[in-house]
């Protein structure tokens, strides 16, 4: 069998399997973003190159037969070495290309992602980016997303998590907003400012800052702001609508940002890559997960 052909026959069972999955090809074909028509197609030479039947059709159900239940059991096991395998060779044997789906939230797509796929896409220039810009976890699977950058290391045993690194938090301020109420000089201080904050914070507990001597701190830093958006925190932080955690590289990149309190800073948030762990992972997939990597070693995140 040539490559070719393994490629277009890989695709059938994977199809059989979102089919089986799924319960219809409507909603197998919403999966996978075919046509009803083209996973129809896809099952019937799939049938017809097996010998079998593999679903029992009528206008009201679609229902697998013991035939198909034999088949899904041993696909099902299958499926992601014989992808794995197939990715390999390919990779070996010419570039990267396709469709790479990666859930992020802003503030990690504008100051690492995006500087790091101008360098990504000068190497695999046939691999076709797509940033879905979300500050709350979402579904992999339902989603269909390849990647997932998140805060924190996951869960879910569905998933399978690298940390990339540690991001260093600081309060930050605009320095409109410190030209008009102060720049707080202590601790105490701080409970005469206006605070920006993310609700998951706050239910945390106390938050303790922490200086170089190792010192712990409670923060009084009343929430007279608060979001479910990391993004929103930043842009309210630049408005100078009050003071907000948010990490350090903000200020490089940020000019009208100033730090509040420098020697005091808060715990270090993990970065990391996820990704669906039943799946398999194709190559341009295991590429971008390892040149990112890369990338944030050469370039780490400073504190200011």
């Amino acid at each position: 069998m040539s490559k070719q052909s393994a490629y277009l026959q890989l695709k059938r069972i994977a199809i059989f399997t979102t089919v089986v999955e799924c319960g219809s090809f409507v909603a197998a074909a919403k999966r996978l973003q075919l046509s009803r028509t083209k996973v129809s197609e896809n099952i019937s030479t799939l049938e017809s190159a097996l010998g079998v039947r593999l679903f029992q059709r009528t206008t009201r159900k679609l229902t697998i037969t013991p035939e198909g239940e034999r088949f899904y059991q041993q696909t099902e096991r299958m499926l992601p070495d014989a992808s794995a395998a197939l990715e390999s060779v390919k990779e070996a044997g010419g570039a990267l290309e396709g469709p790479l789906r990666i859930s992020l939230n802003g503030h990690v797509a504008q100051w690492l992602l995006v500087p790091f796929l101008k360098q990504f896409m000068e190497l695999h220039p046939k691999v076709e980016p797509s940033l879905q810009l979300h500050d709350l976890p979402v579904d992999l699977i339902e989603s269909q997303i390849d990647i997932a950058i998140r805060i924190g290391i996951p869960k879910a045993s569905s998933m399978v998590g690298q940390q990339l690194t540690s991001i260093p938090l600081g309060l930050m301020a605009s320095k409109d907003y410190v030209e008009r109420f102060g720049m707080p000089l202590t601790l105490d201080d701080l409970q005469h400012h206006r605070g920006v904050m993310v609700e998951q914070m706050l239910l945390w507990g106390p938050l303790l800052l922490e200086n170089e001597q190792g010192q712990s701190e409670e923060l009084k830093l009343p929430a007279s702001f608060k979001t479910n958006s990391p993004s929103a925190v930043t842009m309210m932080v630049e408005q100078g609508l009050g003071i907000g955690f948010l990490p350090t590289y903000a200020i490089e990149e940020r000019q009208r940002l100033v730090p509040i309190l420098p020697q005091w800073r808060f715990s270090q948030m993990t970065l990391s890559v996820l990704y669906p762990s039943r799946h398999s992972v194709p190559a341009r997939t295991r590429a971008f997960i390892e040149q990112f990597k890369q990338w944030i070693s050469d370039n780490p995140i400073k504190p200011y």
